[in-house]
């Protein structure tokens, strides 16, 4: 049995660690720049009621707020993470709790959800979309900043089953419109980031090896060598063409 089986990126040290990694609390690709392609388009406003689900950290939530965008929530299933992201970002409002339970924790109304690589993650995908259609107001938006495969072939099977034990489930762009519609969600534009993904996670692995230090000092050899292991493959695959990334947009229906 692998030494790594009970760590996750996902977990608070791994979200940690990805911070420390990339000077904020983001745990997503592309950190800040992620965050204005996602957005792209958006007036400011001061008004619009954002979601944030998978929000991590709530450096994503906070820096939406910044933009100027609207007054942001972030939902998060790691107790530890949202009790970390209310402290540091007194501000916001934030939850703990399932995407797929969300509505037992928010209440509807919100004009803009977000969710930025915390799809790929969860067990059911369209029953958590279908919660963010009960919390969304009607003619919202959604945007989705994830990873992706162009179909469900082979090699993204072995992929996935290796690398997420079966829990690690990117967006079929070919089934995409399907997906979202089951949900509530009319499909709008995808748009491919996958060169973006592919300097992003080069530039990653070198950080983590530049910080090498500083994470065995904080968090042990073990996790310094379990994250430069993982992203390294996650960066092999993103180069050969496995796995990639896009942001989808979508209409409420």
């Amino acid at each position: 049995m692998s030494t790594y089986n009970s760590m996750s990126m996902s977990s608070a040290t791994g979200k940690q660690i990805l911070s420390l990694i990339r000077n904020g609390d983001y745990a997503h690709a592309g950190e800040e720049e992620a965050i204005r392609l996602t957005l792209d388009g958006l007036a400011p406003s001061h008004d619009r009621q954002v979601l944030d689900i998978g929000c991590g950290l709530g450096g994503t939530v906070d820096y939406i707020s910044r933009l100027g965008l609207g007054r942001v929530t972030g939902i998060d299933i790691d107790y530890d993470t949202i009790s970390y992201a209310t402290k540091r970002y007194p501000g916001h409002t934030f939850a703990c709790g399932p995407a797929g339970e969300a509505s037992r924790y928010l209440q509807p109304g919100f004009s803009l959800v977000v969710i930025f690589n915390a799809l790929y993650t969860f067990p059911d995908q369209v029953a958590s979309l279908r919660e963010a259609h009960t919390l969304a107001a009607p003619e919202s938006e959604l945007r989705i900043f994830e990873y992706t495969a162009a179909s469900e072939t082979p090699a993204v099977k072995a992929f996935c089953e290796r690398y997420g034990r079966g829990r690690w489930r990117p967006v079929m762009v070919d089934q995409s419109a399907e997906m979202l519609s089951s949900a509530g969600w009319k499909l709008d534009t995808v748009t491919d980031l996958t060169p973006q993904y592919e300097l992003w996670y080069s530039e990653l692995v070198h950080k983590i090896q530049s910080k090498q230090e500083e994470i065995v000092s904080r968090h042990g050899d073990r996790w310094f060598d379990y994250a430069l292991r993982r992203y390294q493959e996650l960066l092999d695959v993103i180069q050969e063409g496995v796995i990639g990334g896009a942001i989808f947009k979508a209409i409420r229906l």
